[in-house]
């Protein structure tokens, strides 16, 4: 740099005099402690405070009000929601109850960031779930329809302070990047470049830590995060909620049976009734009366007893959809054959055309075995409806 001509007052002559100039380093060391002065705020006060010291190394006449290159932080307070909200649901069965959830959240459009179901002793299960933060209520009130909810909580958090602040941070750091990066550049002596490259590590790594928190700020505030707890009733619990269970399930039943002996073909129309207990085990009753004018008697032609159960197939979805619930069953009892006492046994296949917690309907087909004086073998088609009690 060419040297500063002044005039001289005494003498009236021009007298050249060096520019004093701080090193490199002392000038990083000023900015640093600028930065670090507890001055975690506005940008434009750091820079005063910087000029300030700057002016101080360097002997120049820089005022202490004066800018800097690094502009004032353009960014602008705003409402930033953090919604964080837990539900406590008893349910009838977690086990459905948790696959119903997951089927909520897929709907939804969610992540399931935890999933955890415990059978031991008391089912309960447990998700965290992060939505979109307009589908917020909808996903809480779908899971609410789940069973009862027995506790909800909604924390709405504005954090919009937090990331302004964490926003003039970066504006900081990076503006006192950008001045070791101008003073490294006229850096002459080896000791200066080390200890310059060392405050712009350690500058890089605190600016990648200040980004990462900003996103996660932004993750906060796109998406909502939901705690679903679900457990079973107890009973034992004061004040445990409880669901009530049915014990039977009552029904009526419209039958056809088509008798396969030899020469016969015989078809019989009536009714019966049947009482559940469990899909695994129930008692049907059906009474018929041959077709046409043909029956010999006042009675019943045809009456059966039988004692069964169904199973549904796991990899047919187990029983637990609305509708259309496939089956295979046993039946096993007596009958009553045209005034002849036998022995019964069957085998069956059906669906469960509805199913809701009052309701069901069935439609399944019989082929029934009977032994006695003649054996025979017929088939029975029949439409039941059964409520809960």
């Amino acid at each position: 740099m060419p040297p500063v001509v002044v005039p001289s007052i005494d003498q009236g002559n021009e007298v050249e005099v060096a520019e004093a100039r701080p090193s490199p380093l002392s000038e990083a060391f000023a900015i640093r402690s600028a930065r670090e002065g507890g001055l975690l705020g506005d940008a434009s006060v750091w820079n005063k405070r910087a000029s300030r010291m700057l002016a101080q190394v360097s002997g120049s006449s820089v005022a202490a009000g004066a800018s800097t290159s690094v502009p004032s932080s353009p960014h602008k307070m705003r409402e930033m929601i953090d919604v964080e909200a837990t539900l406590n649901i008893v349910v009838e069965n977690v086990v459905p109850a948790a696959a119903s959830v997951r089927a909520l959240a897929r709907a939804a459009g969610a992540m399931i960031t935890e999933d955890a179901v415990e059978e031991a002793g008391v089912a309960t299960a447990r998700f965290t779930i992060r939505v979109d933060a307009g589908r917020t209520e909808e996903l809480l009130v779908a899971c609410e329809r789940l069973g009862q909810v027995r506790s909800r909580l909604i924390n709405a958090r504005d954090i919009g302070k937090e990331f302004h602040d964490t926003q003039l941070l970066l504006d900081n750091l990076e503006a006192a990047m950008m001045r070791y990066e101008e003073i490294l550049a006229g850096a002459t002596q080896v000791s200066d470049v080390l200890a310059i490259e060392k405050e712009l590590g350690r500058l890089r790594a605190q600016i990648d830590k200040v980004k990462g928190t900003l996103l996660w700020m932004q993750d906060r505030v796109a998406r909502s995060t939901l705690h679903v707890y679900l457990a079973a009733p107890r009973a034992d619990e004061p004040d445990a909620v409880v669901i009530g269970h049915a014990k039977i399930y009552p029904g009526v039943r419209a039958a056809y049976l088509e008798d396969f002996r030899s020469g016969s073909n015989h078809g019989y129309w009536g009714g019966g009734l049947s009482l559940r207990f469990s899909r695994e085990f129930g008692l049907d009753l059906d009474g018929l009366r041959r077709q046409g004018s043909a029956s010999s008697s006042h009675g019943l032609d045809v009456f059966i007893a039988t004692l069964g159960g169904e199973v549904f197939s796991e990899f047919l979805g187990n029983g637990r959809r609305r509708f259309l619930n496939p089956y295979l069953g046993w039946r096993l009892g007596y009958d009553r054959f045209e005034g002849h006492n036998e022995f019964a046994f069957a085998g069956s296949a059906g669906v469960e055309i509805l199913k809701t917690r009052p309701l069901s309907i069935d439609l399944a087909a019989r082929l029934f075995g009977f032994l006695g004086r003649n054996a025979h073998a017929a088939a029975e088609p029949a439409l039941s409806v059964n409520v809960a009690f």
